[in-house]
């Protein structure tokens, strides 16, 4: 993680553009992989939050509502009705804002060199089922010693499980929506490891996951 954080690649067609904020340099070539990752997250973000959108079109975006949402906690109620109607040209008003709200987020490491920034906690909630492969379905089952979590349940609900803090695991859209973990991790669906809160009492546990339903 650390070495890819450091690796270089050519921009292409970023090549003369801003590099993300702090920075007030250019992309040229070699260029860090990571800015060029982070300028086309953006980039993509901002393009599915255009002008050109309908109305009808902005009320299904999901980057629209999360806009939205954002904004409402800098904006008075009446400015962000006004900024959020496509028909009064304030989209690049909105991208200023976004920007500037993004500004802080791309630092270097100090000292220089290759790091890697731990992921943010907010929305932690929405990543359900955790670890990378989704092999652990909550918080709850997440502080457990690794013998100890459930290995079979279901994924593809969308319902909110508001105590263990994950989407309900006990019921399924899909025909086939039944995750079957691998203590062995022979198929690759192991859900071994991770084991960070096997030394707290389960007091502590849920008290974890109280403060973590704060983000």
């Amino acid at each position: 993680m650390a070495n890819n954080a450091g690796r270089t690649s050519d921009p292409g067609i970023y090549t003369g553009a801003p590099l993300p904020p702090p920075s007030i340099d250019a992309f040229s070539n070699p260029a860090p992989t990571a800015s060029i990752l982070a300028s086309s997250v953006v980039g993509c973000l901002f393009a599915s939050f255009g002008s050109a959108l309908t109305p009808a079109q902005l009320a299904q975006s999901g980057v629209s509502r999360g806009i939205q949402k954002d904004l409402s906690k800098l904006l008075p109620s009446d400015q962000l009705a006004d900024v959020m109607n496509p028909q009064h040209g304030a989209f690049p008003d909105i991208a200023n804002i976004a920007k500037a709200q993004l500004n802080n987020l791309f630092t270097s490491p100090a000292p220089a060199g290759a790091g890697y920034e731990a992921r943010v906690l907010h929305g932690i909630w929405a990543t359900a089922p955790y670890l990378h492969k989704g092999s652990v379905p909550n918080l709850w089952e997440l502080l457990k010693p690794a013998k100890d979590r459930i290995s079979t349940f279901m994924v593809g609900s969308r319902q909110f499980d508001p105590k263990n803090v994950s989407f309900v695991v006990d019921q399924t859209p899909y025909k086939d929506g039944t995750f079957v973990a691998d203590p062995n991790n022979a198929n690759g669906n192991g859900n071994g490891g991770h084991e960070y809160g096997t030394n707290l009492t389960e007091e502590e546990c849920w008290a974890i996951i109280e403060y973590l339903k704060q983000f």
